[in-house]
């Protein structure tokens, strides 16, 4: 292994941004496994519409209100950071539409499709 390089899954989020990483399966080679991690600020939403792929989202910091065409959620005692706590996930099936914002001050989550 080339230590000298910089490996692109390494990432570490800015609050001022919003997409910090994105990995999709072409890039990857991979067949089918897409990944994207976001940081949302209070007041940001993360909107999109499943089409014919399941989503799953992760939490990796913070709280998060989620309404869809499938239901509602809100986490709860969430996690300052992927080390401060049990992760909590949200499973969306395919052909699902979706708003998803912090319950709280920011909210960090990774997803794949």
């Amino acid at each position: 292994m080339n230590r000298d390089k910089k490996c692109p899954l390494l990432a570490k989020p800015s609050l001022g941004t919003e997409t910090y990483q994105t990995i999709t399966s072409a890039e990857a080679g991979w067949k089918y496994l897409n990944f994207k991690a976001e940081t949302l600020k209070k007041g940001q939403k993360w909107n999109g519409e499943t089409g014919n792929n399941e989503y799953l989202f992760v939490l990796l910091g913070g709280n998060f209100s989620a309404v869809t065409s499938a239901g509602t959620w809100r986490t709860r005692d969430g996690r300052k950071n992927v080390f401060g706590g049990m992760p909590h996930a949200l499973y969306l099936p395919s052909h699902t539409e979706f708003e998803i914002s912090p319950a709280g001050d920011y909210l960090e989550l990774a997803c794949r499709w």
